[in-house]
């Protein structure tokens, strides 16, 4: 079943997720008491009531505190707005506080997703071959043990690697389980739906050029990869599937949080400078380690980025300083996007077209309540990519 997934990016609940079924939306109603679940920055969930009420293409949702239990959610409404009246699409989603007087919009989030991801547990699955039959996938693996691969179930998602000498190229195919054989306990064969095709060869030769990496789970992961047992199924964590998920052509909500490994290869690597040790600690602080647009707080994965960058020495003040993940912090350097003028919103260049990033477009720039970046230094940064000011 589809839900719509509001993720929400202001401070207090950055990283929440509202998971609504869409079905919910068919019809009009007058308020009615329903369910939805809620997903934790953790990737828990737990589920909150709300009162729903839909008038033509308006549906509002709205939590009070005698329906849920204290803090399970923040209390006032939720106000969705559709493309048109047949609610299929959503085109914003704004909140109001219990004793706020307008609603404003928070920059949440928004795609549709299958309920199946609420609680996903991520495997790898090396193997020989494997049979492509249009949008699923056919093939052969054996359980480690129950504890890291042999309690792999229907719904659970799957990294699929085929063997180099095999014809293969690596990693090649994510997806999720839709059916398992377990009648030969040493060999379980696997169906998988959702295929998402690798959008970069990612092989052993690949894995050799970025061992040397300085991001330890990175490293660690690229060990196992190397060394798991032809046909094996390994359990992999919600750190390390992120990594993988870079290679993989998903959506902005799958995407969030990433290393991006591939594109990082594309783009190159950001530039060490003069002092940045000094400048990223203070950034980080004023930051609370968080990116500024997608929210990650893997320290790793984060990095200081100057705003303006002139010949010579760099200007280390924090006006001048925005945390950004890696990726984004490599568009950034790259001019691939830029900040509003007033620091609130982004902007995307015609030259990125990787629609893995179009969710950019819809984000909200988190703002350090001091120390936040100038006027000056983005209009310096978008002058200098040709951005309009």
């Amino acid at each position: 079943m589809k839900s719509i997934w509001i993720r929400w990016t202001n401070k207090d609940s950055r990283n929440y997720v509202d998971i609504v079924p869409l079905e919910l939306f068919r019809s009009e109603t007058d308020e009615r008491e329903i369910e939805h679940l809620v997903r934790r920055p953790n990737g828990t969930a737990y589920a909150v009531k709300s009162n729903l009420f839909i008038r033509r293409n308006i549906a509002t949702l709205t939590y009070r505190a005698n329906e849920n239990p204290p803090n399970a959610t923040w209390l006032g409404i939720t106000r969705i707005t559709f493309e048109g009246n047949e609610r299929r699409e959503v085109r914003r989603v704004d909140w109001q506080d219990a004793n706020g007087q307008e609603f404003v919009d928070l920059g949440p989030i928004i795609s549709l997703e299958d309920n199946r991801a609420t609680a996903a547990r991520y495997f790898v699955v090396k193997a020989h071959t494997a049979e492509v039959d249009g949008n699923s996938l056919k093939l052969s693996g054996q359980p480690i043990d129950r504890k890291k691969g042999g309690d792999i179930s229907v719904g659970d998602r799957v990294f699929v690697w085929i063997f180099e000498n095999s014809g293969g190229h690596g990693l090649e195919w994510y997806g999720r389980v839709r059916a398992l054989d377990r009648r030969d306990p040493s060999k379980f064969v696997i169906r998988i739906e959702d295929l998402q095709k690798a959008t970069s060869k990612f092989g052993a030769a690949e894995i050799d050029k970025l061992y040397s990496s300085k991001n330890l789970a990175q490293q660690s992961l690229f060990e196992k990869l190397k060394t798991y047992s032809p046909a094996g199924i390994r359990r992999v964590d919600q750190t390390e599937a992120d990594e993988l998920l870079a290679l993989f052509s998903l959506d902005a909500l799958q995407s969030d949080g990433q290393d991006e490994v591939a594109r990082l290869i594309r783009l190159g690597k950001i530039a060490s400078r003069p002092n940045q040790s000094t400048f990223s600690a203070s950034i980080r602080r004023t930051y609370e380690n968080t990116c500024a647009i997608t929210g990650s707080t893997t320290t790793e994965v984060l990095e200081a980025a100057h705003i303006k960058v002139g010949k010579g020495v760099d200007d280390n003040s924090l006006e001048n300083g925005i945390l950004l993940r890696a990726d984004i912090h490599a568009l950034f350097d790259a001019g691939l996007i830029a900040l509003t003028l007033d620091g609130k919103r982004l902007e995307l260049s015609m030259e990125l077209e990787d629609s893995a990033y179009q969710f950019l477009r819809k984000t909200n720039v988190f703002q350090p309540s001091t120390a936040r970046p100038s006027e000056a230094n983005i209009r310096h940064h978008r002058l200098r990519f040709g951005f309009p000011c």
